[in-house]
C-alpha cells in the first residue's frame, strides 16, 4: 500500500533545490525535490507526501507527490 498512501508531512527546511520533511507519523526525514512541490514552500507547512521506491542500502526514500493538506 505504500505507494497509494498519503503521508503528513510538515516542512522543516527548504533551499533552491530540495525541502526536508519531516514526517510526524513514522518519525522520519525526507528529502524532495523543489521541482515535485511546484510553488514556494514554507517551514512549518503541512502538507501530503505520497513516497515510492525504498531504499535501505543507500538510506534513501524516494517522494513520488507533494500535495497542499
Amino acid at each position: 500500500m505504500g505507494d497509494r498512501m498519503w503521508w503528513d508531512a510538515v516542512v522543516v527546511e527548504e533551499n533552491d533545490a530540495f525541502a526536508t520533511l519531516w514526517l510526524p507519523l513514522t518519525q522520519i526525514a525526507v528529502r524532495a525535490r523543489r521541482k515535485t512541490m511546484g510553488e514556494k514552500v514554507y517551514p512549518g507547512e503541512r502538507l501530503k507526501v505520497r513516497l515510492g521506491k525504498v531504499d535501505p542500502l543507500r538510506n534513501e526514500i524516494r517522494v513520488m507527490a507533494v500535495t497542499e493538506s
